[in-house]
């Protein structure tokens, strides 16, 4: 144990630079949230608030892993200014172009197609408006209001937000996870450490780069085991 003190201490009295990636501490947000949605002691509007939460901050990280990708591009801060305008696909895409033999991201496939559904619900979620919906009358003696809600097409999210509850918040994050693991391990052929360097913040020193866990987010991510979430890509032990 002492040992390994000594090896963190050489490696902070060497550091140069601290690389802030943001995925991490927003996929973390995102289990943790799925996690308590799911958890009974909670009133249920908390339930439905924190699952709502988890759905946007899957989308927000995944966002995130995309401005990751373009910031390994070897180009100037202009084109990386420039490519953040871009559509989250978009760049997933060109960092593929610096891969080997240059794999193209299939739009047709479920995957792809089901996280891009999430960054649709993500615009309209962030840009709301007011929205007039038909309603249906139910019972004689107390009359119920039955509102026609439809869901996504491949993550079987409702239209209205407040409908959203754990078993949403489970899908769209079991959606992101599942498309970044195809994308990073299959397209990329990454390793773990390979998906780190990339998603993760890290110091830079003397003995060379080094992953940063600076809020414990690895303790967080390890829950995901609670919702059947894989994260073995991102070297995450369960």
């Amino acid at each position: 144990m002492s040992d390994s003190k000594d090896v963190k201490q050489e490696i902070l009295e060497s550091a140069e630079t601290w690389t802030e990636n943001p995925f991490i501490p927003l996929l973390a947000d995102a289990v943790m949230q799925a996690h308590l949605s799911e958890q009974k002691q909670y009133y249920p509007e908390v339930r439905l608030m924190l699952a709502r939460s988890s759905v946007m901050h899957s989308v927000f990280a995944l966002e995130a892993a995309a401005n990751c990708c373009i910031q390994q591009i070897p180009r100037n801060h202009r084109f990386r200014k420039k490519a953040e305008k871009w559509d989250c696909l978009e760049k997933f895409d060109m960092y593929l172009l610096t891969r080997p033999n240059q794999p193209v991201l299939p739009r047709d496939n479920k995957l792809v197609e089901a996280v891009n559904e999430l960054v649709g619900i993500r615009h309209s979620y962030v840009h709301s408006r007011t929205r007039i919906r038909p309603v249906v009358l139910t019972g004689v003696e107390a009359p119920q209001i039955r509102l026609e809600i439809g869901a996504s097409k491949y993550n079987g999210i409702p239209e209205m937000t407040l409908a959203w509850n754990d078993t949403h918040a489970k899908t769209a994050l079991n959606s992101i996870v599942s498309f970044l693991k195809y994308y990073f391990v299959d397209l990329c052929q990454l390793d773990s450490g390979g998906v780190q360097f990339i998603l993760c913040s890290l110091i830079k020193s003397k003995e060379g780069y080094r992953v940063v866990d600076g809020g414990n987010q690895h303790k967080v991510l390890s829950l995901a085991k609670t919702l059947n979430i894989d994260l073995s890509f991102l070297g995450v032990t369960q």
